[in-house]
């Protein structure tokens, strides 16, 4: 009697547990599915590969570009952005809606909690900060660290931010975005932006070489460095 009133506690414990968990989801007002076996998850499609993936990205950097090669490897993307305190929600919007729209859904809910809700043959993306509490986060999953020419980069996120609509972003509009002349343009640009995109930045760069992810340039994916580019 002892050992069923045991496990019966155990259970209703797990329930609670549960039962806790999911309210707290829904009055983030975040949608969410339910599995019996995996718990909430972002999306109910799960891939054929048993592994969970990251993308971690330095920003302008082709993150997108290596999100369609895990699609096309049969992972299933769950259309959220992480980030350290909340998540972006891109679920039912296209790419270029994805790429241009910097204020989607914004849901307040950590990365330790919004991890969880990334299910085995799923991956997600996000820029984040090298820290011993994102490693150890990370343990999980297999983690791809995705950077590129930091001139390049930086000269996609000056164009990026210069297609934006003035309400959408940090990068506000100024009279740099007046100059004709491109590399004028450019200084203009780091002049206003360039310690805080650098600040932005410098954590991410960290991943870089880590032996316990797999690290590769947007150079590489592309083609355009190496025996690809050789060969094209």
């Amino acid at each position: 009697i002892l050992t069923i009133n045991a496990e019966l506690i155990i259970k209703e414990q797990k329930y609670d547990s549960l039962r806790n968990k999911l309210a707290n989801l829904s009055e983030k007002g975040l949608t969410f599915y339910y599995d019996q076996n995996h718990g909430p998850s972002f999306q109910l499609n799960k891939g054929k590969n048993q592994n969970k993936v990251l993308i971690c990205s330095i920003p302008k950097c082709g993150t997108y570009f290596a999100a369609e090669i895990l699609k096309n490897r049969g992972f299933v993307d769950t259309n959220v952005q992480l980030w350290q305190d909340f998540i972006h929600d891109y679920r039912g919007q296209t790419v270029e809606n994805k790429r241009a729209d910097i204020l989607p859904k914004q849901i307040d809910i950590c990365l330790s909690e919004s991890l969880e809700l990334i299910q085995p043959g799923q991956f997600s993306l996000g820029h984040f900060p090298y820290s011993p509490e994102n490693k150890k986060l990370f343990e999980s999953f297999k983690v791809i660290y995705v950077y590129r020419n930091l001139r390049n980069s930086c000269v996609s996120m000056m164009r990026f931010a210069d297609e934006l609509k003035p309400e959408s972003h940090w990068f506000l509009k100024g009279d740099w975005q007046q100059h004709q002349d491109k590399k004028i343009k450019f200084l203009e640009f780091l002049k206003i932006h360039g310690e805080r995109y650098f600040n932005w930045i410098n954590p991410i760069m960290e991943w870089l070489n880590k032996p316990y992810l797999l690290s590769v340039s947007y150079e590489d994916l592309s083609g355009t460095t190496g025996i690809c580019a050789q060969n094209a």
